[in-house]
């Protein structure tokens, strides 16, 4: 596609993709990758199951707890300061004030 801007000619390329191609890639990737950490890590005489859900997380999140009657959700908090926090949102922070059952989170000094 050619575009003239401010007298001069640029070029740019469109680029298409098939959604449910792509979502279905994305999908196969993350279960590989929960896979790995499933293999790689010792969850002693601990019953592992995983799930990828798409969708917001918070709410994916919470809409799984409830149908599944959780009875803790364990989650991470990857230690971002208030003034991130603000802008980026935290998907800890809704869990922790929405969810229908006890929340533990994990605290990490990570930087993003």
């Amino acid at each position: 596609m050619w575009r003239q801007v401010d007298g001069s000619v640029i070029s740019g390329r469109a680029m298409s993709f098939d959604v449910d191609d792509l979502t279905s890639k994305m999908r196969e990737n993350s279960e590989q990758m929960l896979d790995l950490i499933i293999k790689q890590s010792d969850f002693g005489n601990v019953k592992v199951e995983r799930e990828v859900l798409l969708g917001e997380p918070h709410a994916e999140i919470l809409e799984i707890s409830e149908k599944e009657n959780f009875d803790l959700i364990v989650m991470g908090n990857r230690g971002f300061s208030n003034i991130k926090r603000f802008f980026v949102g935290s998907v800890t922070q809704r869990i922790i004030s929405e969810a229908k059952c006890p929340v533990l989170v994990i605290h990490s000094d990570l930087d993003d």
